[in-house]
């Protein structure tokens, strides 16, 4: 099982929709997750980057246009970023250092 999560056009808010029904089961259910996941091992599976510690990293490029998610498989945590002139290295530490500043601060 594959997930395209470059190829469709959507808005930062749902974008970052779809990604917590992915991780929540409510897209997939908890199986078809179970499965595209691979057990969530450190590793990549079905478009996603398991980085331990129940991180994530999900990115995709078309046209010169990057989407990202960086955060947790509870999706408590999420930081998405949308960018036409980034580059990957530059994106993945912006997006990690805000993940960073947002585990350490209160939930709101």
């Amino acid at each position: 099982m594959h997930l395209d999560f470059k190829s469709g056009y959507s808005s930062v808010g749902d974008y970052y929709k779809f990604i917590h029904a992915l991780f929540t089961g409510k897209l997939v259910g908890k199986a078809g997750f179970d499965e595209l996941a691979a057990d969530q091992k450190i590793s990549y599976a079905g478009g996603i980057y398991y980085l331990g510690h129940g991180n994530v990293r999900i990115g995709g490029s078309d046209n010169s246009f990057q989407t990202y998610y960086m955060g947790t498989v509870d999706a408590k945590i999420g930081v998405v970023l949308f960018d036409n002139q980034g580059v990957f290295d530059g994106d993945n530490s912006v997006g990690f250092a805000i993940q960073a500043i947002l585990a350490k601060s209160d939930p709101f």
